[in-house]
């Protein structure tokens, strides 16, 4: 305890007593600049994964190995940004803890993550054929079918298609233009 005091490590074990949920509450605390959707999706990957599983426990008694054994049992059955995106809100909740003295390290700093794909999983993608989004298109108001035309043709994604202008659409040459804007 001595050369952790001396390094400027040592925390005070009790500090560790404190749950789980309640370092989460003083996560919520610092999101007065976030937007509205993100406190959003913050505030379901906490009640729907991270709470019900950590929320009672000690802060100082959340390991390595039941992080690791959490991220384990999520990647068995969810996709693997779900999986980053709770991993990730996880981390910051005991990151919080780190600065708050309240644990020396973050046990989620020793996890590892899966790649990105699932092992034996092949994404396959479903494209109709011109009869059926037809069908789809007639089954829709007026003003929605010709983006779903649109994107049953070309393969955009919602937003993607949304961005559309009127200035991308070349008529005379029969071309739809659309350039990616990177950041």
């Amino acid at each position: 305890m001595e050369t952790d005091a001396l390094r400027g490590t040592y925390t005070d074990p009790r500090k560790g007593e404190r749950p789980v949920a309640e370092v989460a509450d003083a996560w919520r605390e610092t999101w007065g600049d976030l937007e509205p959707k993100t406190r959003a999706g913050y505030e379901a990957i906490l009640t729907r994964h991270v709470l019900p599983r950590f929320g009672r426990t000690k802060v100082g008694a959340v390991s390595a190995e039941a992080v690791q054994q959490f991220v384990n049992e999520l990647a068995a059955n969810r996709a693997p940004n779900t999986v980053r995106r709770v991993y990730s809100v996880l981390r910051a909740v005991l990151r919080v803890a780190v600065e708050r003295s309240y644990i020396a390290v973050n046990p989620c700093d020793a996890v590892k993550l899966g790649s990105k794909r699932r092992a034996g999983i092949r994404r396959s993608h479903l494209y109709l054929e011109g009869s059926e989004l037809r069908k789809l298109a007639d089954g829709i108001d007026a003003p929605y079918r010709v983006p779903v035309y649109v994107a049953g043709s070309c393969g955009l994604r919602a937003g993607e298609l949304w961005a559309l202008r009127r200035a991308h659409v070349h008529l005379l040459a029969g071309t739809l233009a659309f350039r990616y804007a990177r950041k």
